[in-house]
Formats: C-alpha cells, structure tokens, sequence
C-alpha cells in the first residue's frame, strides 16, 4: 500500500514553498504542475488534477472556483461525480511507494480525502493570519480580474476592491479562519496522522520539522536544506506595521495552532 500525504494550508500560507522544497528532495507531487505567476515567482507546485478537481466541485457548490470568498463553515464532500473522480486520481498514482499533492483548496475537503484514502497524512502549514490577509488583498489590488472576467461586473469590482479594504480584509480573514480551522478539527480528530507546522519555524528550527514528518511518514527521508529553495524576498516575517482591524477570528486560530503544533 502506498504511502500518502497532503501538504494543507490556507493560500499564501507557505505551502508552496514547502512542496517546492518536496520537489526538489525527489518526492512525486504530481504529474502535472500548476506553472508560475506574477503571484507564485518560483512555481505553485500544485498537482493540477486536484486543482481541477477542486475548482469543479467548488463551481457546482456555487462558490467561486478560487476557494477564498467562503461566507461560512460546512462539511466539504465530493458529490457523486466527482468522488469518482478523486478516486480515479488516488488509483493513477497507486504505483508510488510514496506520493503526495499540494492543493490549497484540499484544506476545505481533508476528511473526504481521509475517507477515501485511511492511511493519508496530513503535513498542515500556517502562517500568522496578518501576514496571509495582507498578502490576498495586495494580490487581489493587482489582479482585480481574479474574480471575475465579465466586463459589466468589472467596473464595480474595481472600485469596490480599491475602496473597500476592511470588507476584503475581513473576508480574508474569515476564510483564513474556515481553512485553518478545518486543520485544527482534522488534527484533534487524527493526531498520529498529521503534523501542524508554522511556516517560519522551517527557517529557525529545521531538523525539528524533518524529524516530525519523517515520524509522521514512517520513514527515513533525504530532505535537501531548506536554505536552498527558501528566498528571503519571497517570504515576508511579521512586522510592526501590520495592524488590520476585523481579524480576531483568525488570530484565534492561529493561536490555536500555536498550541497545538508541538
């Protein structure tokens, strides 16, 4: 039986980063990788058959296919068409010993994954939620398109993206708040099948991380350094002038994490 892991995170949380460090230590993450952007320098390192997957089933959900504008909590479950399919995706990839994917959007739906695969662990990456909301809205400022193509909603976007900071913030933030705390449930609920990892202690503390996700995937694994795929400038650390209103629902998860990592 294969073994099999998700790296899971909220977007812009660092979990790039991490399956960018998987993939350059030899580990299969995919047969098709999502490319570069503007947003993403260095690659995204998502398997673009999840990605697919995921987006579809959100659309049919009637939520946008991105997974960020989530207006409250729900149990995520594929339908039936499309439980089919992640099953179809799980069989192509039952030849590796050991194998993975990254996906943001695979947060909302790791109990469905763990229904459909028992023995998959989980590799949970945050960030302080500061820092992520910051990053979506910076994002957003630059890409207004991201939501929606339809030149008559355009205009409206625009101005409302430009005008109305908190607004975004605070859906950030509750988003944020949705994909971490699907972690922390999934963490209670399985603890000896998943690890919680604040992305900045892969900086400070890296033979600690290695440790963890070696005990976690049972085996010994040849990591390259971290310092290798890591790029300060990519990469922001927390600083003094990050002050946004109308998160506390995510600073409460985070602290959370904090108490659980380990």
């Amino acid at each position: 039986m294969s073994q099999v892991f998700t790296v899971a995170g909220m977007h812009r949380s660092g979990t790039s980063l991490v399956a960018n460090w998987f993939y350059d230590s030899q580990f299969f993450i995919g047969f098709d990788l999502l490319e570069a952007a503007s947003s993403n320098k260095k690659g995204h390192f998502e398997d673009l058959d999840f990605l697919e997957l995921h987006q579809k089933d959100l659309r049919e959900k009637g939520y946008h296919q991105s997974g960020l504008i989530i207006k409250e909590d729900q149990e995520w479950r594929f339908n039936a068409e499309n439980f089919v399919e992640a099953s179809s995706l799980i069989n192509k990839r039952s030849s590796f010993n050991l194998w993975g994917w990254k996906e943001p959007r695979s947060t909302l739906y790791l109990k469905q994954w763990k229904q459909l695969i028992p023995n998959l662990k989980v590799i949970g990456i945050y960030r302080h939620p500061e820092l992520v909301v910051k990053s979506l809205y910076k994002r957003l400022k630059r890409n207004k398109w991201y939501y929606t193509r339809n030149p008559m909603t355009r205009l409206k976007w625009f101005i409302d993206i430009d005008n109305n900071p908190k607004k975004w913030h605070k859906i950030f933030s509750n988003t944020y708040t949705i994909y971490n705390n699907k972690m922390i449930s999934f963490h209670k609920e399985y603890p000896n099948d998943s690890i919680l990892i604040n992305v900045n202690d892969l900086l400070n503390d890296e033979s600690r991380i290695v440790s963890q996700i070696e005990m976690l995937l049972g085996e010994k694994l040849n990591f390259v350094p971290f310092s290798t795929v890591y790029k300060k400038e990519l990469m922001k650390a927390i600083s003094d002038n990050l002050n946004l209103s109308g998160i506390e629902s995510s600073l409460n998860a985070y602290r959370l994490m904090e108490d659980l990592k380990g």
